[in-house]
């Protein structure tokens, strides 16, 4: 799971994903080959961070 939060943290620093852009599950989930649990254990890593905010019933979203 760190790595994960890893591989999206270093990817929102380089601005790779700027922020307001919309982070697809299913698309990490299979770049990553993880499961959706794996990911959203990572979520909630940033999210704690403030990297990321969480919109219930939209998604999640880059800070």
């Amino acid at each position: 799971m760190d790595w994960i939060a890893g591989i999206l943290r270093d990817k929102i620093a380089q601005g790779k994903l700027l922020p307001g852009t919309k982070l697809s599950e299913e698309e990490i989930c299979a770049t990553l080959a993880i499961s959706r649990n794996t990911l959203r254990t990572a979520f909630t890593a940033l999210e704690s961070e403030r990297i990321v905010t969480r919109y219930p019933n939209r998604g999640v979203f880059v800070a």
